[in-house]
């Protein structure tokens, strides 16, 4: 959702947020429970100026674009799909 509105986001390093924000440049990861880590972090954050905070604004939003609940529930089904194929 913060990506959503081009919010910065920092987040812990758990499954999928890593990808999404390395790649994207949306945002900043973190070690999990790595409070000194998390205090740079957001220290970088305030200092970013506006054109950088812009630039991450619209990597955030282009990130989500492609985050339907089509496009995310898609393997899904396609995995129900086969299993309910195996079972008749």
């Amino acid at each position: 959702e913060a990506l959503a509105r081009g919010a910065m986001v920092i987040a812990s390093d758990c499954s999928g947020v890593h990808e999404l924000l390395h790649a994207s440049r949306a945002g900043s990861v973190v070690p999990a429970g790595d409070a000194a880590a998390l205090s740079r972090a957001v220290i970088e954050a305030m200092g970013l100026d506006g054109s950088q905070r812009a630039r991450r604004s619209r990597a955030a939003r282009q990130v989500v674009r492609g985050l339907t609940w089509e496009a995310l529930s898609a393997p899904t089904l396609e995995l129900l799909r086969g299993a309910q194929a195996v079972r008749a």
